[in-house]
């Protein structure tokens, strides 16, 4: 239940925002876990059956970046021009989603 209201439109503000959310993230694995002091957090994780943090970003990222790619509209036509900008944090989520459709239409 936790984990939809942090990663709401994750894709568009995490990158700016890791440090404070790995803080934060660091305090909901100590609630759930129990713990007193700070464990570490992949044991917590996998005691959790978690993914770590950046495996959860980049899956809500293709996620995100396969709804706007198979719907033709306005959105799809802004995101295909931020693929050459060389400043976004979506440009290689969106290469390798790219590649992989190409792969996936070959089959």
């Amino acid at each position: 239940m936790i984990l939809p209201k942090m990663f709401y439109a994750a894709p568009i503000w995490f990158p700016k925002c890791i440090d404070i959310f790995k803080g934060f993230w660091n305090k909901v694995l100590m609630k759930l876990t129990g713990a007193i002091l700070n464990p570490q957090r992949e044991l917590s994780e996998i005691a959790l059956h978690l993914p770590p943090l950046n495996v959860q970003w980049e899956a809500i990222t293709v996620k995100f970046l396969s709804k706007i790619l198979t719907q033709n509209d306005n959105l799809t036509a802004t995101l295909l021009q931020l693929e050459y900008s060389p400043h976004t944090s979506q440009r290689r989520s969106l290469t390798l989603l790219k590649q992989f459709i190409a792969w996936k239409d070959r089959k």
